[in-house]
């Protein structure tokens, strides 16, 4: 009644790939871009001190729990316009079950493969302003009491509808917490002058080593 060998290789695969590589391509991706905007760096380590309270006597700080994680609007949004300009998952491919036509009045029909891109979705002058410049501010609603939601379909990192990743809200808060640990005991620069190009394997890495000088607050 357990797994094969094969089941067992998947399931390490998922939990690999999916669960781990994506998020710490993100993570990357964030460390080129603050290197080039140290006041962000700043504003992950004042929200921290926000939301967190200084460390202790002991040099330890508190632990993050599900409120603590929610607060942390600042870091959520500068990890949402990493994933909008570096999606780690660049394109998802489906397979027509049926035909279809579309809101546009192309037909696709069975057997037709779809390819849908949250990276060409999020650099679309239609949907976003400027949409080749990081700016995380564009994520703060009005009246700063939150993150701004784009319409369903314009933002989708994660997937969208039945097929959404089953572990993003897991992912989005890994990023929130490691960003959010790195900033609050290092500061760090960029070493290049430009962020690196990327190649497009199975997900959307860095061309190049994403290279940093790193010092200790």
């Amino acid at each position: 009644g357990g797994f094969s060998d094969v089941e067992i290789r998947d399931e390490l695969v998922v939990m690999l790939l999916a669960g781990h590589d994506t998020s710490a391509l993100v993570l990357s991706w964030a460390f080129s871009f603050l290197s080039s905007r140290p006041h962000l760096v700043e504003e992950v380590y004042q929200e921290t001190l926000q939301v967190l309270g200084p460390p202790g006597e002991d040099g330890r700080w508190k632990k993050f729990g599900v409120e603590e994680v929610m607060s942390m609007h600042t870091t959520d949004r500068i990890l949402k316009e990493v994933m909008r300009l570096r999606p780690p998952v660049f394109e998802m491919t489906r397979e027509v079950n049926t035909k279809h036509t579309l809101p546009s009045g192309r037909v696709v029909k069975k057997g037709q493969l779809v390819v849908v891109s949250p990276y060409v979705q999020g650099h679309k002058e239609s949907y976003f302003d400027r949409p080749d410049e990081f700016d995380a501010s564009r994520w703060e609603l009005e009246d700063g009491s939150g993150t701004y939601k784009p319409p369903e379909g314009r933002y989708i990192p994660f997937g969208s509808g039945s097929r959404t990743c089953i572990g993003f809200r897991f992912a989005e808060w890994e990023m929130i917490i490691m960003l959010s640990y790195v900033c609050r005991n290092f500061k760090f620069s960029r070493v290049a002058d430009q962020d690196p190009e990327f190649a497009s394997h199975i997900t959307l890495n860095p061309a190049s080593p994403v290279l940093c000088n790193v010092s200790l607050r």
